[in-house]
């Protein structure tokens, strides 16, 4: 325990060198005055020495007053150690954080090789379908491509509209020849950018033979390292061998070039190196879970479960620990009296027991008084901190832990104070002239609770002016704040009485460039309020659309749904016609 030891505040160690400082300058000052009284040889013949035991000065006054103060300034130093039991509890802890997981898989003509069996292919199909076994709160897509790249499955939480997709997986023909893996991963980062949330951890799954052109060796090293820079790390599974195979055609025989057979081969070592370029793992796939434990367990679960960790240190405080014996040697100090007395006056062990035991008890009360207040403390330095940092959702949290924690008028004030800065900082003008009007419910004379409120009053009026002439067409300068006074009678917030009541100013003369800006912030707000609704419509037509296209895909055959997924492809990749086999893309190796 006393190796990770920590001090809150470790300057007040320093407070403990007073007694020791304060006992060198008396001994300093006494000798000066020996000194001034007679000559230093006759000193020895003029003064009288008191004799002490060793227990008389341990036990004495002064050894008490010096070991309080001592111990005092240790407990106002703060010692604690980290709190390994709530560690233990976050580490247990369901973690409800998702994670956006891409699928980049190669569908290159090497890739029907069949070193590994059944075929590199099939055994991809075999081994997305052992990773979705694993998964629990993940949103899962699919990225093919060949000479380029295709978005086969958006991001899905939904495992049984995975499991359809990836019956045509291993018999998707693409358009194009080739092995184009850098505008696969570009594809795959986009798609996950798109839908980036902050609670959300972003991972791509390369599944690869590793057979592509090292003259693009570069270029791809580049594209994982634009993906790291996005916050998105790239894993790669290996789906050959390093002997590696001849590639078969589709009509029979075997692919050559230049007269001569192609044999597909793995290079595990830069595999390994490109899946450390992505802050991954790389694993060649195994007949056993091997594979999978390396790069999902192992990697991916364990970073989603770093990163989702508090930053915050948990600590577990052992002031007390001195706090206790320095105020009873404080009191033994303080009110002193003869231990023989204890065992000859019956009244005086009672008296003296009486009054330890109480002030004993005002003492810990009123040192420990602050410590019970730790929690509002806490909670109002993180919400500044988070205010600092312009995380005000963060902060509007934190304030308000600390009113529901503050134990007086004043500390509530404050922290109500604090949570209407929050809110008027997110655009929220309304509620944050309310929460300043409660603070000024504790505080009646807070001035910058009333200077707040009443700006907060005046953007309010003046945005749903601004709304109303931007309506009719009609615009005004930004600081014409004429006839503030009224407020129209249905305004789209909610302002208490009071509030209203309280509007009898007008505005600053802010820069125009600062109104501009706060009432683009209010505008803002206002437009996410009102845009609720229609955003949960649009999510059920959404929802809607998602279960009708399923229903379609589901009562088409194999085949058929194979031929649409070819067709749309060609589409995308913009050919004018149905192909009856890939065409080769100039520059990029075709398998």
């Amino acid at each position: 325990m006393l190796n990770n030891l920590d001090w809150r505040q470790p300057l007040w160690l320093l407070l403990a060198l007073q007694p020791i400082l304060l006992y060198l300058v008396l001994r300093f000052m006494q000798k000066r005055r020996q000194q001034g009284f007679a000559d230093a040889h006759l000193l020895p013949w003029l003064q009288i020495k008191v004799h002490k035991r060793f227990w008389q000065r341990l036990f004495s006054r002064d050894s008490a007053y010096t070991l309080a103060w001592m111990l005092f300034a240790v407990a106002m130093a703060g010692p604690r150690v980290p709190d390994t039991s709530l560690d233990k509890e976050q580490s247990h802890a369901p973690n409800n954080a998702l994670i956006d997981i891409m699928l980049v898989v190669d569908l290159s003509r090497s890739m029907r090789a069949q070193d590994i069996k059944p075929s590199r292919l099939r055994r991809a199909t075999l081994e997305i379908t052992e990773l979705l076994s694993m998964l629990k709160k993940a949103r899962v897509g699919i990225t093919v491509y060949a000479g380029r790249a295709h978005l086969f499955v958006p991001l899905t939480s939904d495992k049984k509209a995975l499991h359809f997709y990836l019956q045509d997986l291993d018999q998707l023909q693409l358009p194009t020849y080739g092995s184009n893996a850098n505008a696969a991963l570009d594809r795959a980062g986009k798609a996950l950018l798109s839908v980036k949330k902050e609670n959300k951890q972003q991972y791509i799954i390369w599944l690869t033979d590793g057979d592509f052109d090292t003259k693009a060796l570069n270029s791809t090293k580049q594209s994982i390292q634009t993906l790291v820079k996005q916050g998105i790390k790239t894993s790669i599974l290996g789906l050959a061998t390093p002997e590696g195979a001849a590639v078969p055609l589709a009509k029979g025989g075997w692919l050559s070039d230049k007269g001569q057979g192609v044999v597909s081969k793995m290079s595990p070592d830069l595999l390994d190196e490109l899946s450390r370029e992505g802050n991954g793992q790389f694993a060649p796939v195994s007949d056993d879970d091997a594979d999978w434990k390396k790069i999902y367990q192992n990697g991916i679960l364990q970073s989603h479960n770093r990163s989702n960790q508090t930053d915050a240190q948990q600590w577990k405080e052992l002031f007390y620990w001195p706090l206790a014996p320095a105020v009873f040697l404080l009191i033994v100090a303080l009110f002193p009296f003869p231990v023989r007395a204890l065992f000859h006056n019956r009244n005086l062990i009672n008296v003296n027991s009486l009054m330890l035991l109480s002030l004993a008890s005002l003492l810990f009360i009123a040192l420990v008084q602050p410590v019970f207040a730790a929690d509002y403390k806490s909670a109002l330095n993180q919400g500044i901190e988070a205010y600092k940092k312009a995380d005000f959702g963060a902060s509007k949290q934190q304030f308000i832990d600390a009113i529901l924690t503050a134990k007086n008028d004043q500390a509530r004030a404050i922290a109500l104070h604090n949570l209407g800065n929050a809110l008027f900082q997110s655009g929220d003008y309304a509620s944050a002239a309310n929460v300043f009007d409660d603070a000024l419910r504790y505080a009646p004379k807070q001035q910058a609770s009333i200077n707040n409120r009443q700006l907060s009053i005046e953007l309010l009026a003046l945005l749903e002016k601004r709304r109303r002439q931007s309506q009719r067409g009609n615009f005004s300068t930004p600081n014409d704040n004429s006839n503030l006074m009224d407020l129209p009678d249905q305004i789209p917030f909610m302002l208490n009485t009071r509030a209203v009541n309280l509007l009898k100013v007008s505005l600053p003369k802010l820069p125009d460039k600062t109104l501009n800006k706060l009432l683009a912030r209010g505008m803002q707000h206002f437009k996410l309020m009102e845009g609720d609704a229609v955003q949960l419509a649009k999510q059920r037509k959404q929802q809607q659309d998602k279960e009708q296209a399923q229903i379609v895909f589901m009562g088409l055959e194999d085949k058929t749904s194979r031929l649409l997924w070819k067709r749309l492809f060609e589409v995308e990749e913009g050919f004018p016609g149905k192909l009856d086999s890939p065409k080769p893309i100039p520059g990029i190796r075709p398998w």
